[in-house]
């Protein structure tokens, strides 16, 4: 798995070879990111695109080359790619399963991209959380209502929110006991429908 940037060539997964980290100028990957299908290379010697590529006349003499471009988001990040030193001919199922690779690598990184932005927001959101004048907190829909975030304004009600967060249903033993079954039947209602709900309670 090879990504491709303006200038260079960076291996991020490799297997059975060195890395080929280096300048977009002698990357394989360049090629292939150009075009909008897979690029086979039966004998790298014998083609005038790569015949005085340094990693063809030199170091680890690459013959064969095949690969396929590696799009998420709409942009083409580099390739999945395999190599030999001995010139060889890559068929019809060759292609599919390189074909295949790619288009896990690409939902590899597409989920990625999708954690790291989550992680984003939940930092943007608990930098607001912290700035409202009221307690800002998540929960799960568990049968504890588990707490995912509670914001630090939560020791105004005494209760300290590491240790809110720590124990599982400490928002359900904190509930007075005279709101908790209409809170859990309002609450219940509400999930069972899946619609909003907007509770008001004693603490």
């Amino acid at each position: 798995i090879n990504l491709v940037d303006e200038q260079h060539q960076c291996s991020k997964a490799i297997v059975g070879a060195d890395t080929f980290d280096g300048p977009r100028a002698t990357s394989f990957c360049a090629h292939t990111i150009a075009g909008d299908s897979w690029l086979s290379v039966a004998d790298a010697s014998a083609d005038a695109r790569f015949a005085h590529n340094p990693l063809v006349v030199g170091s680890p003499g690459i013959r064969a080359y095949a690969g396929w471009p590696l799009v998420v988001d709409g942009a083409c990040v580099g390739a999945l790619c395999v190599i030999d030193t001995r010139p060889r001919q890559f068929g019809d199922d060759d292609a599919r399963a390189l074909h295949d690779l790619a288009r896990a690598v690409e939902h590899w990184f597409a989920a990625r991209l999708e954690h790291l932005a989550l992680r984003e927001r939940e930092r943007d959101l608990r930098r607001l959380a912290e700035q409202v004048p009221g307690v800002v907190y998540r929960a799960a829909l568990d049968e504890t209502c588990s707490t995912l975030y509670v914001s630090p304004r939560l020791r105004e009600f005494g209760h300290d929110p590491q240790h809110w967060m720590a124990r599982p249903g400490a928002w359900i033993a904190a509930l007075h006991p005279d709101d908790r079954l209409r809170v859990f039947g309002e609450l219940h209602a509400a999930l069972t429908a899946g619609s909003d709900v907007k509770l008001e309670y004693r603490l």
